[in-house]
């Protein structure tokens, strides 16, 4: 740990120190997303790389580096680039803990006065193609649908089309948030009026479904490599 290092963990108990943005006198310190929003919390896929930047000035508003670190170890990977900007990488998920917890660790810049951090939340990477059956129930001959469902992740929650042959309609479109192993279904689109379930590992899940057109059932699902 360099000298510069350990003396901003000293001072920064003495200066105001807030998530996502700090200041002492006329020095400042923000970390933004890669789009240049403020950044304080987040939730990211395992394996998926996202970039902050620092900026940070001193009391005249000349740039001063920064320094990166996180806690606990062993969650997220960072490699501090250059003019303040950092690339985290997750590294575990609720699979990686034996309490099926999500991993949550923290990501601090500081400079010898200040230090700001964000909360980064880990959660499964499951965007991609999800070739599922769908187990119709109530009818008199037992029947089953098959679906390609296609994945698009964005954080927790993951986005897919119902009917993926039909002319796309993004009212169709259905959105599942993970909660550790859980699967909620937190829009409907015009279609789905249930699509609950879990994951069983981060490449199986199963649950149960139900549509406005008056049919429910089982549901499972296995992604494609």
């Amino acid at each position: 740990m360099s000298v510069s290092f350990m003396a901003a963990l000293l001072l920064c108990s003495s200066a105001h120190h807030a998530h996502g943005q700090s200041h002492d006198g006329g020095a400042t310190l923000r970390i933004t997303d890669a789009d240049g929003d403020p950044a304080t919390a987040m939730v990211v896929p395992k394996g998926v790389p996202v970039e902050f930047v620092a900026r940070a000035t001193d009391a005249e508003g000349t740039p001063i580096p920064v320094e990166w670190r996180t806690e606990p170890a062993g969650v997220l990977r960072i490699e501090p680039g250059t003019n303040g900007r950092v690339t985290v990488t997750p590294l575990r998920d609720v699979f990686d803990d034996p309490r099926r917890h999500e991993p949550t660790a923290r990501v601090q810049a500081c400079t010898p006065t200040l230090c700001a951090a964000i909360t980064i939340t880990v959660v499964p990477d499951i965007a991609g193609r999800w070739p599922t059956t769908l187990d119709v129930e109530g009818l008199i001959i037992a029947h089953s649908e098959r679906r390609n469902l296609v994945f698009n992740q964005r954080g927790r929650d993951v986005t897919f089309d119902p009917e993926p042959t039909e002319p796309a309609d993004p009212a169709r479109l259905a959105t599942i948030r993970i909660e550790g192993t859980r699967l909620r279904l937190v829009r409907t689109g015009t279609i789905m009026t249930v699509f609950d379930g879990r994951l069983n590992s981060r490449t199986s899940a199963n649950g149960r479904w139900a549509s406005s057109r008056g049919y429910h059932g089982s549901w499972r699902a296995d992604k494609a490599p």
